[in-house]
């Protein structure tokens, strides 16, 4: 009964989408739905969606542009040739409390440099290693 009315409660909140498949790759499918990206338009999810877009159109256009790795984009970073940063929050938790450290003072010096820091969330599927 107390899960009806959690059901009930958020009622509002759920919505039904059609996709091609059952898959994982399918959310990807339906967070670019237009319809679903005005739902969602006020929430991290729809952040997330836009970075990683911007991220893949990139890697397609000019994988040149494109940097991975902690050497490689220290370097971009010395370089102020970072405009975004996109990190997994599962990524931080793995680190040490030193390399935490690390990665925050790099998080800042691509703020300070006029980049963007954008932490992507392991629950989602945007954030989600493989």
């Amino acid at each position: 009964m107390k899960q009806y009315e959690i059901l009930k409660k958020n009622q509002n909140k759920i919505v039904y989408v059609h996709c091609s498949s059952g898959e994982k790759q399918a959310l990807q499918e339906i967070l670019t739905k237009t319809e679903i990206l005005s739902q969602i338009k006020d929430t991290k999810a729809l952040n997330d969606v836009k970075a990683m877009e911007k991220f893949n159109e990139t890697l397609g256009i000019a994988m040149d542009k494109v940097v991975f790795g902690m050497k490689g984009i220290n370097f971009a970073c010395d370089k102020n040739g970072i405009d975004m940063l996109l990190y997994s929050d599962d990524y931080i938790r793995k680190l040490n409390s030193t390399k935490r450290i690390e990665f925050s003072k790099l998080i800042n010096k691509v703020e300070l440099n006029g980049g963007k820091a954008i932490k992507m969330s392991s629950k989602h599927i945007t954030g989600e290693s493989k």
